[in-house]
């Protein structure tokens, strides 16, 4: 058997070391606060953000994750025993993290989009980034995993509110609570009774319910006024409050012994509480060699309990275990030949590429995957370079205009910049502008 994941690095101060320790997202920054300590005492873990929203961590290895949805990324730092401002872009180009969570067992983040209506999952160091959900989501916003029975789950307050579930290979997905429920913001899973807690912003009540939806019963009604985001710590509920500017707890059985935790906070968002309890560890199919997956092994309930995927438009070979030959290889074939719109989607779409895919079907801006039908055959990849500010973007029109014709320069460029609306071609780069290449159309019939 494998060796147990080693132990996080100790924290900087000894009370918070014996209880519940609540690490949450407060746009500027994110902290740490003890959760039966004095109030009004909170710790920076890292400081100086634009709009921090979801947090996660990875006990084991002494990492926290945030989302920052100005910034449009999940960031990363250490857990270091004196806490800093170090952090690291892990997942760049996304439009409105909401919701995150952490793998701690296959090694996963799994996050939603609320702008581009996808769930999504990546390595930890954002790698191998593949898109679960894209159809019939409309306002995704929280996101917890059970790592044990394979399960994800998520919120979704678009015009059906409601609560989902599915494998976390994608597998299996149905709804679970779609009755009494408007606003559904915080969500979290009692790994220990195997429960389903909920906040309802709109509905002022946070209820539970067993994984599958059923034996549905309030633990708190009434007496809330916007709840935000939610976790819990053995017997007590947390819950961070937009309108009270709080983080508060109770009883999560019963509701009661209501108390506030720490108030006066500039902007409560996320929150986890960080205790190794929280995120126990369990053997695998996934633990031993990624599971033989070349890219991405993701914990599924269906036997064997695992699938081997790829990055979003990879595919995987007949074996089940590998992915296709890398990406970049195909581009220098296909360099020396005119490009047909399927090979473009090809590269357009693949990890390697690091774009950002979007299908715009009419004037609403509805987004999607080339595997979802388009009426206009209108393809717009896009990525945001935070370095250069710059929005870039590739468009495709199937309006007579045949295939792409690469005329000069390196194909595997990693920025691409929009360029002649009137469809007489397009422009990439790399960050560096050093690399250009233009693509001319050529056009069928008159």
């Amino acid at each position: 058997c494998p060796a147990r994941p080693p132990s996080p690095p100790p924290l900087s101060t000894n009370r918070f070391q014996w209880s519940p320790l609540l690490l949450f997202a407060n746009r500027r920054d994110v902290r740490l606060v003890d959760g039966e300590g004095p109030r009004g005492e909170s710790a920076i873990v890292v400081s100086d953000l634009e709009d921090a929203a979801a947090v996660d961590f990875f006990f084991a290895e002494g990492l926290i994750f945030w989302t920052d949805v100005s910034e449009e990324a999940i960031k990363q730092t250490p857990l270091k025993e004196s806490l800093g401002s170090d952090q690291t872009v892990v997942v760049p180009g996304l439009d409105s993290p909401d919701g995150l969570a952490c793998d701690w067992l296959s090694k996963k983040l799994y996050w939603t989009d609320s702008e581009t209506n996808r769930i999504e999952v990546a390595n930890l160091n954002g790698t191998s980034r593949k898109v679960l959900f894209w159809m019939d989501l409309d306002q995704p916003r929280a996101i917890a995993l059970n790592p044990a029975q394979r399960y994800m789950y998520w919120t979704d307050w678009g015009e059906e509110p409601r609560i989902e579930r599915a494998g976390m290979d994608g597998s299996r997905r149905e709804v679970i609570v779609n009755e009494d429920i408007f606003w559904p913001n915080g969500l979290t899973v009692d790994l220990e009774e195997q429960k389903l807690y909920w906040a309802d912003a709109k509905l002022s009540f946070i209820h539970r319910a067993n994984l599958d939806g059923s034996a549905r019963e309030a633990v708190v009604e009434g007496t809330l006024t916007h709840p935000f985001a939610l976790t819990l710590s053995n017997e007590t509920l947390f819950w961070t409050d937009w309108q009270t500017h709080s983080i508060h707890a109770c009883n999560k059985h019963r509701g009661d012994k209501t108390r506030e935790i720490l108030g006066g906070i500039y902007s409560p968002m996320g929150i986890q509480v960080l205790e190794s309890y929280r995120q126990p560890y369990i053997r695998t199919p996934c633990s031993d060699n990624n599971g033989g997956c070349s890219h991405l092994c993701l914990l599924s309930p269906v036997p064997p309990f695992y699938s081997c995927t790829c990055p979003t438009g990879v595919q995987l070979r007949a074996d089940g275990k590998t992915c296709k030959t890398d990406i970049k290889a195909q581009i220098d074939q296909l360099s020396r030949r005119h490009w047909t719109l399927e090979q473009w989607r090809r590269l357009l779409w693949s990890d390697e590429s690091g774009i950002t895919s979007e299908n715009l079907i009419d004037e609403s801006g509805f987004r999607g995957l080339p595997e979802k039908l388009y009426i206009w055959g209108c393809i717009v990849p896009s990525e945001k370079l935070v370095e250069e500010e710059l929005w870039c973007g590739l468009v495709f029109q199937d309006l007579g205009f045949g295939p792409l014709v690469p005329v000069k320069g390196a194909l595997n460029a990693s920025g691409y910049q929009f360029h002649a609306p009137s469809l007489a071609g397009a422009v990439w780069s790399g960050s560096s502008f050093s690399n250009m290449t233009v693509c001319q159309f050529t056009q069928h019939g008159p």
